[in-house]
């Protein structure tokens, strides 16, 4: 797998890179290598339509048998995908290579189409797997498989799967909003060593910056599982990690970064962001024009550090950057202007 994120990877070399990505992550490290199979699958949708390629690939191997008749030709795609599922059944390592090799007949580069159900293999119907994405300055609603629905913020990714036992569901990047369902199977959002699972539930989770995460209870139930880090001393000792189990109620607010912080009630007007409007209490200008800026693509720019200091709240449609500078401008009386790169605040002339 290859660390070299600058370079342009050719279409074979996304599906090796996808195909060792599957096994790792169904083999004993898994869970240590979480993290770094999450920044690779977040680099482009390439990556993301190449590892769900293999997964589809690697149910269709799995799932078919040989006939009554005997083993199909070796020259036959059937025959070439039942080899593939022994092998992949018989050793993770071997089936890098025959997961790869089947994918070179029918790799299929098709963006999935996430408000409808999406095309899974046809032998795969326990175990279904799906990819939900946004881009910069969208805010888009889905309705999901088990009659669910999510909202997902600007430049965000989930992942889900659905099995016989569980509804899971992977927070790549950014922030999502579940409208959960009832059902008899567990609810449970995953998010870097966190697992929040749901009761009938309305929710937030949010990446934030390092390892924070922010988890925001609007109705029902949670569990939130967390796991630390171990800790290793200067002297060589070491602190094992620690998983914490939190339950939520309805209006607390649960950070989450090196240590989980205790539960926190959060004002009703947060739960505006699915409208793309957020209000702000006493904070940094500089706070609100990071949150704005990740709605758009020509960002608001303040060049003096005096002026990100100053303190300012109100309520702001973050996705109309315009209306937010203008807004700014207003309120601390500041200069406003636009080129082809930004919208800049600083001193009004005198």
């Amino acid at each position: 797998m290859t660390d070299d994120i600058n370079a342009t990877p050719s279409r074979d070399q996304l599906r090796q890179e996808a195909a060792e990505w599957f096994a790792v992550m169904r083999g004993p490290e898994a869970e240590k290598s979480q993290e770094a199979f999450e920044s690779w699958l977040a680099r482009s949708e390439a990556h993301t339509r190449a590892y769900n390629s293999i997964c589809q690939t690697f149910k269709v191997t799995a799932a078919l048998k040989p006939t009554a008749r005997g083993e199909p030709s070796r020259n036959s795609m059937a025959g070439s995908r039942t080899d593939s599922a022994k092998v992949i059944r018989t050793s993770a390592l071997a089936s890098i290579a025959l997961v790869a090799a089947t994918s070179l007949g029918f790799f299929a580069w098709q963006k999935h189409q996430p408000a409808s159900e999406p095309t899974y293999a046809s032998s795969a119907r326990a175990e279904r797997e799906a990819r939900y994405v946004t881009s910069i300055g969208e805010i888009r609603n889905f309705v999901l498989i088990d009659g669910s629905r999510m909202t997902l913020d600007t430049n965000s990714i989930v992942l889900a799967y659905y099995t016989a036992g569980q509804r899971g569901f992977r927070l790549v990047q950014g922030r999502a909003r579940f409208y959960v369902s009832k059902d008899k199977r567990p609810f449970i959002v995953r998010a870097r060593s966190t697992a929040v699972t749901a009761h009938g539930t309305i929710f937030d989770v949010e990446l934030g910056h390092g390892k924070r995460i922010d988890i925001h209870l609007l109705q029902g139930l949670v569990d939130v599982q967390s796991q630390t880090d171990a800790v290793h001393s200067s002297k060589g000792a070491v602190t094992p990690s620690k998983t914490t189990l939190t339950h939520l109620a309805v209006g607390q607010r649960l950070t989450i970064g090196d240590l989980p912080l205790p539960p926190r009630l959060s004002a009703n007007c947060e739960e505006t962001w699915p409208d793309g409007v957020e209000a702000f209490n006493n904070v940094a200008l500089s706070e609100l024009v990071a949150a704005t800026n990740r709605y758009t693509k020509k960002p608001v720019v303040v060049g003096d550090p005096q002026i990100a200091a100053m303190r300012i709240s109100g309520t702001f449609h973050l996705t109309d950057t315009a209306a937010v500078t203008g807004k700014v401008a207003d309120l601390l009386n500041l200069a406003m202007s636009e080129d082809q790169k930004a919208y800049r605040l600083g001193r009004r002339e005198k």
